[in-house]
């Protein structure tokens, strides 16, 4: 049975941050990206914290009303504004992967 998140489309980015750098990544994301991402990408939420299983692991989730919408920016200027400027802020000692989930079921 379907319930309010199906069809939803969840933007999910997992970080893997160099000690070294946990401190400024932790302030820079969350004063700058996590607005600035949720506001340029249209989500309707979003969410980020850090792995209490993997240390240096950030994740970040970006919830959009639609999996139509979320898809909407794979290749946008939007989305690619928003990878240059982590690019920029984080040339090394952040490697990233990206996946965009249609919510299948949520109970």
């Amino acid at each position: 049975m379907p319930t309010e998140l199906s069809g939803n489309g969840i933007f999910f980015v997992r970080a893997e941050v160099r000690e070294d750098l946990r401190g400024a990544f932790e302030d820079w994301y969350e004063a700058e990206h996590l607005p600035q991402a949720k506001a340029a990408l249209g989500a309707r939420a979003a969410r980020r914290g850090w792995s209490t299983v993997d240390e240096g692991v950030h994740c970040a989730l970006y919830e959009f009303e639609s999996a139509e919408h979320m898809t909407s920016k794979v290749g946008s200027p939007d989305l690619q504004a928003l990878l240059d400027a982590f690019d920029e802020a984080w040339p090394e000692g952040v490697v990233r992967r990206r996946d965009f989930l249609e919510v299948a079921q949520s109970i």
